[in-house]
């Protein structure tokens, strides 16, 4: 009776990690960052295939616990990219309003580093585009035409990157 209940137990572990492979693998495909909190969202209907993988019983593990669920789930997982299994990597939200870092296929991360360093700096100028116009709506009157050359010194910098992009 022991081994059929383990089997069992093998058998739905097998089931729900597929369930969740499915459910990041489609946020890959249609370009959609996978992060753990839109997996919570895809499974929290009671009728999605991957649900049974968290605990939704609040009494017993809250939505903080379920994210680490949702992490744990990603890590373990590969999605196929360019028909071949990738596991993915975390990468931290740096320079952005966004508090949750995402995960990406390490292939994306290696095969592109150079496009990832250019993507990067492309976030990290619209970051600084967005801060100065902040402080210019904040700024005294006098400090404002400075800030301003600032923000178009930017604009310029951003248009410039986009003669760096690969052909």
């Amino acid at each position: 009776m022991a081994g059929s209940r383990l089997l069992e137990e093998a058998k739905m572990a097998s089931r729900i990690f597929d369930n969740v492979t499915a459910a990041v693998q489609k946020m890959v495909d249609t370009g959609e960052p996978v992060t753990a909190s839109r997996l919570l969202e895809l499974s929290e209907p009671e009728d999605a295939p991957s649900h049974d993988a968290f605990t939704w019983d609040n009494d017993i593990a809250g939505h903080e616990y379920r994210l680490i669920q949702a992490r744990t789930w990603i890590r373990k997982i590969e999605v196929i990219v360019k028909n071949k299994p990738t596991p993915l990597a975390h990468v931290p939200s740096i320079l952005t309003d966004v508090r949750e870092g995402k995960y990406v296929p390490i292939s994306i991360i290696k095969g592109g580093e150079y496009e990832a360093a250019l993507n990067e700096a492309k976030k990290s100028l619209d970051v600084a585009i967005n801060r100065v116009a902040q402080l210019e709506v904040v700024a005294k009157p006098k400090r404002k035409r400075a800030i301003k050359e600032i923000g178009r010194e930017l604009e310029k910098s951003k248009e410039g990157l986009k003669d760096l992009e690969p052909a």
